[in-house]
């Protein structure tokens, strides 16, 4: 079994408000890494995510949830890995309204990548970095096209599953709980 995790980065939103839009609030336990199934972090560079782990709430099929929000912040974006399929996936939001999506999914074919809407111009960036990690590695198994999506929305936020704080350099995850 692989991991599993969800998250929204909101930029231009207080934290108050990003906290009550998925009804959690703080516990006032933080780690370095992420230990909890809900868990919080500011970026310090404008950016707020909460995160979900254990497959909890899907975050990025809550079209409600994200339409709100992306009508409230100046950028939204959410993501998701479930590596037990090697699904990816990476979307921009603005003003209720999906306006790119990013996906791999290895069930489609180990090169698949869906991209549609007004992509990110680090989107070419990520697959030529990919592209290049592949073709320089001897293994021939390994789905490299599953971190595009994740690289993306690290490009943008500077957040993507198995981000660590202490990678790059802001405050410890902060674990959130059912308000």
């Amino acid at each position: 079994m692989g991991a599993a995790e969800s998250w929204i980065a909101v930029k231009g939103l207080s934290t108050e408000e990003f906290l009550k839009a998925l009804s959690v609030k703080k516990t006032g336990n933080t780690s370095e890494i992420h230990d909890w199934d809900w868990s919080y972090v500011d970026l310090q560079n404008g950016w707020q995510v909460i995160s979900c782990i254990n497959g909890e709430k899907f975050l990025p099929e809550d079209k409600v949830l994200m339409r709100r929000l992306s009508c409230s912040a100046e950028a939204t974006i959410t993501g998701c890995i479930e590596e037990h399929v090697m699904f990816s996936g990476a979307y921009g939001w603005s003003q209720g309204r999906k306006v790119w999506t990013c996906e791999h999914d290895s069930n489609k074919g180990p090169e698949h990548l869906r991209a549609e809407g007004q992509t990110p111009d680090c989107l070419d960036e990520a697959k030529r970095e990919i592209a290049a990690l592949s073709a320089g590695s001897k293994f021939t198994d390994v789905d490299y096209v599953f971190d595009i999506p994740v690289s993306v929305s690290m490009k943008i936020c500077g957040y993507g599953s198995y981000t660590q704080p202490y990678e790059l350099g802001f405050d410890a995850f902060e674990e959130l709980q059912r308000a």
